[in-house]
C-alpha cells in the first residue's frame, strides 16, 4: 500500500504533505516519544505520537500549518504509539494508523 498524506482547503485544491517512502522518525530530547515527519518539499507533516491507556479511542488531531516554512503539526494518540503498546499483535505499522484514522 502507498500512503500519501493530502491537505485540502476546499473541494477543489490539495496538497501533498508526503508520502510513505519520505517518512522519518525523529527524537526529541526528553520526550518519549517519537515524531513521524513526512517531506514534499516546500511542505513538511509532522505527527507527534502520544501514547494513550487500552481503551481510550484512537485520535488524530491536526493543529494547523505555519504559511511561511509549509510546516503542518498534528498529534496522533493510540495505544499503538506506547513502546510495545500493540505487542503480541501482527506488526504495527504507524502509517496504518494514521491511515484509519483519517478515513473514519
Amino acid at each position: 500500500m502507498l500512503l500519501n498524506l493530502v491537505f485540502a482547503t476546499d473541494d477543489k485544491v490539495t496538497y501533498s504533505l508526503g508520502t510513505q517512502g519520505s517518512l522519518q522518525w525523529a527524537t526529541t530530547e526528553g520526550q518519549d516519544l517519537p515524531s513521524l515527519v513526512y517531506t514534499s518539499a516546500p511542505r513538511t507533516l509532522v505527527i507527534d505520537l502520544h501514547c494513550l491507556n487500552s481503551g481510550e479511542p484512537n485520535k488524530l488531531e491536526v493543529h494547523g500549518r505555519d504559511e511561511i516554512t509549509g510546516l503542518y503539526t498534528m498529534t496522533l494518540s493510540s495505544k499503538c504509539a506506547c513502546w510495545n503498546g500493540c505487542k503480541g499483535q501482527r506488526q504495527f505499522q504507524y502509517y496504518n494508523l494514521i491511515y484509519q484514522v483519517l478515513l473514519r
